[in-house]
């Protein structure tokens, strides 16, 4: 079984193993324990690498509060961590295409043009917008 600390130190490392997050969140997105991990502490850390995957999770979750929703808004407006921002951006496309959608679409699109590598998720969720 899969712990907190489990998770942050896949990314807490020189070299994180991304893939293996990837893999990871699926199975622990929906877990309540996380959740609140991510939303009351994750993306707050002081490592930007915790916060992206803070974010991440919080991407991935069925169930997205108007709390959580205004937190990743914040994250994704001034978080200097451009991956947390990015993951923010996407969290909220994931859950509601309605809230701040504007801004949602520049914070995607400028994170594309800032490192091609993820356009082709910004893109898969800038073509919800459509």
């Amino acid at each position: 079984m899969t712990t907190i600390n489990d998770l942050k130190g896949l990314v807490k490392v020189k070299e994180p193993d991304w893939n293996k997050v990837d893999k990871t969140i699926p199975k622990i997105c929906n877990d309540q324990e996380f959740i609140n991990w991510a939303y009351k502490e994750g993306l707050y850390d002081s490592e930007r690498n915790v916060r992206d995957l803070a974010a991440s999770v919080l991407e991935k979750t069925k169930i997205l509060t108007e709390d959580m929703k205004d937190r990743l808004y914040q994250v994704m407006r001034t978080d200097t961590h451009i991956y947390a921002r990015f993951r923010a951006a996407c969290a909220l496309a994931a859950h509601d295409l309605e809230y701040h959608a504007d801004e949602i679409k520049k914070a995607l699109e400028s994170s594309a043009e800032e490192d091609p590598d993820i356009k082709d998720t910004a893109d898969k969720y800038l073509k919800k917008y459509d």
